[in-house]
């Protein structure tokens, strides 16, 4: 996948990604709080209508402090500035994974709220959650099949950089044929 954008013309760099190992804790703390704000009446008054993976996910918003909130919404200036400064110094365009690991199966997602869905949660979302923390735009994109199964990657802007994101997601698309690829079992 790099290959194709240093084929197109892209110089690919090795960038350092601030503050990465807090920015998924913080961003928990802002989902499941803004999750369990929006739900709670029906939470208590319709459970039933919520599944146990869903519940799981934002019950946790219930039981966290205001001031954990409220810190979480205060740092993301500062971190954002200095993902934006350090990031986008070196590069217009940052590829990353959409998942470190290969493309689980529906089965191996399906997990309900048993023991360990948490981590699976966070293994899943390790790539992607931090992009909603940061309020830059992402762009996901289909990568070639790993062991049978989808694999994709995203390339991530700076704020307000969606042109460059569509720019380079065409480029890519047009060098790969992966917009006229139909998966097999579709056609």
């Amino acid at each position: 996948m790099l290959q194709t954008f240093s084929d197109l013309g892209a110089e690919i760099l090795d960038v350092t990604v601030p503050d990465h190992e807090h920015i998924p804790l913080l961003q928990g703390m802002i989902s499941t709080s803004e999750a369990a704000t929006l739900h709670r009446a029906w939470l208590a008054s319709r459970p039933g209508d919520y599944g146990p993976q869903v519940r799981a996910r934002i019950e946790p918003g219930l039981a966290t402090p205001a001031t954990h909130y409220l810190s979480a919404l205060q740092l993301r200036a500062r971190i954002v500035e200095r993902f934006v400064s350090e990031v986008f110094g070196r590069c217009d365009v940052l590829f990353a994974p959409v998942f470190t690991l290969v493309q689980p199966t529906i089965e191996e997602t399906d997990v309900g709220d048993r023991p360990g869905f948490h981590k699976l949660l966070a293994r899943l979302t390790r790539c992607t959650a931090p992009v909603n923390y940061l309020t830059c735009p992402s762009l996901a994109l289909p990568g070639p099949l790993v062991k049978g199964l989808p694999s994709s990657f995203q390339l991530l802007g700076p704020p307000f950089g969606e042109g460059s994101l569509f720019e380079a997601g065409a480029a890519y698309e047009m060098a790969t044929g992966f917009a006229e690829r139909m998966p097999a079992g579709l056609d």
